[in-house]
């Protein structure tokens, strides 16, 4: 019974950690370091710039993070980062992308 209730305990904690990472820090820790602090670009393109060549709907930007880009150094995410994360990072890059319209 004490098992059961601190797994129960543990998943709940965890759950709520992830749901209230945002998307900026999920960004941050995970995509900064090649597509820049600001989305500026860097070892990989600008986020701010252009037109996304692989799509800029909401379904091609988390099949991109997710699975990867072939031919290019982005790797997919989707074993390191939930889904509820990769939707969190989507949200963030897409308010971004409206904002600098």
């Amino acid at each position: 019974m004490v098992k059961h209730f601190l797994a129960t305990t543990l998943l709940t904690i965890l759950t709520f950690s992830t749901r209230a990472q945002s998307g900026r820090d999920i960004y941050i820790n995970y995509c900064s370091a090649c597509h820049g602090q600001k989305l500026e670009g860097g070892r990989a393109p600008s986020l701010l710039a252009g037109k996304w060549k692989n799509g800029h709907s909401k379904k091609a930007i988390r099949k991109s993070i997710s699975e990867g880009i072939p031919g290019t150094e982005m790797m997919p995410w989707k074993n390191m980062l939930t889904p509820s994360q990769i939707e969190l990072v989507t949200d963030y890059l897409l308010e971004l992308k409206r904002k600098k319209r």
